[in-house]
């Protein structure tokens, strides 16, 4: 999986592979508007996402996921009646397939020389 955070924007993108390295869609996960420090990125989902096809197919996710959330109060429902207006955003640009989806991630492969980073210490689990 590459997830692409586009800046400024309410969602991540997460392009998803099989092991062979072939396409199997599009994962856009709604959050807040991504927090960047020097160390980290902060971001809180909205629970209410979209999966897309390779062939633009697309479907809302987790939509009851959210009305459970405002019946906990995770969520005001003025917050959660907000979330689907992103959601059309990213429909619109899906429809005119806009950035990030006309960008070629799909054909995206890491360098085969890169490394995986080890864990910093303190992300290292205890039994």
């Amino acid at each position: 999986m590459l997830r692409v955070a586009p800046t400024g924007q309410p969602r991540s993108l997460w392009v998803f592979f099989t092991r062979a390295g072939e396409h199997l869609g599009w994962y856009v996960n709604l959050e807040d508007v991504h927090r960047r420090d020097t160390d980290t990125i902060y971001s809180t989902d909205r629970l209410l996402d979209l999966w897309v096809e390779p062939d633009r197919v697309r479907e809302r996710k987790h939509e009851d996921e959210l009305e459970i959330a405002v019946e906990q109060g995770r969520y005001t429902r003025a917050e959660a009646d907000s979330f689907p207006a992103d959601a059309a955003v990213v429909e619109t640009v899906i429809d005119a397939w806009g950035s990030p989806f006309c960008d070629g991630w799909e054909t995206f492969r890491p360098d085969p020389a890169l490394t995986t980073p080890p864990e910093p210490p303190e992300a290292t689990v205890q039994p």
